[in-house]
């Protein structure tokens, strides 16, 4: 053949060989010329049904899996998750009780007169720690064995140092029959103390400058306490000159080296 020509169908066509004729062929070749499908290009027009494939291509519309894909709509579990508006149990005063009734070794605590202020010491001890202000505005001042707070009883077991110290309001003062221990310098320069009872049997130890500078310090009454073993140094220096101490019958010779110790002469302890 001397050049290509461009054939046109009217609709697809299927063929192994295709048999065509050149017209510019010399009359012994015409009817003798063939080529493979291979060796032909073929185009097809643009409009010709053939493309519509790509138009049934709409599985890409039907792809609406992504359009179902409403589980974002139908996951209202989200709202049903509701449980964080539910948990208003933090707002229930069972939480503030709960707390309230753990307090923890070291603590404050309130009795419930708002006279004194308690360390926690135990799993049910406290220690007066100091006085409220209620409690500076009384004479008469009274130290309960036991007290109540946050829905527990804690047994009073000792008085801290400087407790009371420098208190000029307090007359008296009973101490309760659970403390064990009365702090250094726990009433030191009460001016205006003038009896002081221990109305138990357990107290052990009288620490240094207790009662120091007490100058009207006159009544002490140690008459229930059967294990006093330790009265420190200066524990009742400076109290008045006029002071007695009452002690059991039977503890009066070993009491009277004790508080010989703390600044009481052994002609000032009585049984």
């Amino acid at each position: 053949m001397s050049s290509w020509k461009l054939a046109s169908f009217d609709r697809p066509v299927t063929a192994k060989y295709v048999k065509f004729v050149v017209k510019d062929a010399t009359s012994e070749q015409a009817g003798k010329c063939f080529s493979s499908a291979a060796q032909i290009r073929l185009t097809v027009p643009e409009k010709t049904g053939e493309d519509k494939p790509t138009e049934t291509e709409k599985p890409t519309e039907t792809e609406k899996p992504t359009e179902t894909e409403k589980p974002n709509q139908t996951e209202k579990p989200d709202q049903t998750e509701k449980p964080n508006q539910t948990e208003k149990p933090k707002d229930n005063k069972s939480d503030q009780n709960t707390s309230g009734s753990a307090g923890k070794i070291g603590d404050v605590i309130a009795d419930a007169a708002g006279v004194f202020n308690y360390t926690i010491t135990g799993n049910d001890t406290v220690e007066v720690k100091s006085m409220a202000a209620k409690g500076k505005t009384k004479k008469a001042v009274k130290i309960s064995a036991s007290i109540k707070a946050n829905g527990k009883t804690y047994k009073v077991t000792s008085i801290a140092a400087n407790a009371f110290k420098g208190n000029k309001k307090m007359t008296s003062v009973l101490i309760g029959g659970n403390v064990k221990k009365i702090g250094r310098s726990a009433f030191e320069n009460c001016k205006n103390l003038t009896k002081v009872t221990v109305n138990g049997s357990k107290l052990q130890t009288i620490s240094k400058n207790a009662f120091k500078g007490d100058k009207k310090l006159k009544n002490i009454s140690l008459k229930k306490v059967k294990s006093l073993k330790k009265v420190e140094k200066a524990a009742f220096k400076g109290v008045s000159k006029k002071v007695t101490v009452k002690v059991p019958k039977n503890k009066k010779k070993a009491y009277s080296k004790l508080l010989a110790k703390g600044g009481i002469a052994a002609g000032k302890v009585r049984s």
